[in-house]
């Protein structure tokens, strides 16, 4: 619901918005987002309330979040405060990027050793039947 609020709610905001989305060489471009959007909403119910699945509508919602950012990204593309500041404003100098680049080549393989060996640990321990 709110992801439709949204999506209908960007257009009204700002007319450049609407002029971005509904121009005649966008709409034809663009269109496959919101189609796809719909598409997993439709695969999330079925696999919820008629075909009973488990770990296919977690991988259709992280698809629809995706989706709802991709949406996002296009209608104010390349504003990070629209209509104000650009993408390229708003970058860091190459310096603290370098310095932050460095930090997540340490500290990445670093939290993704950490996560495994949780998930490890903590492997088997509760199976489908115990949590009804």
């Amino acid at each position: 619901l709110a992801m439709a609020v949204v999506s209908l709610a960007m257009p009204l905001i700002d007319p450049r918005i609407a002029e971005h989305w509904f121009a005649i060489p966008n709409i034809l471009i663009l269109a496959p987002v919101p189609l796809i959007t719909a598409g997993l909403f439709v695969l999330l119910w079925k696999d919820l309330c008629i075909a009973r699945r488990d770990a296919r509508p977690f991988v259709t919602i992280l698809a629809i979040f995706l989706m709802g950012f991709v949406g996002l990204l296009v209608s104010i593309w390349p504003w990070l405060v629209p209509y104000e500041v650009t993408i390229w404003q708003a970058a860091a100098a190459p310096e603290s990027q370098s310095f932050l680049l460095v930090g997540t080549l340490v500290l990445l393989p670093v939290i993704l050793a950490y996560v495994s060996y949780c998930y490890w640990v903590f492997r088997g321990k509760v199976d489908e039947n115990s949590i009804y």
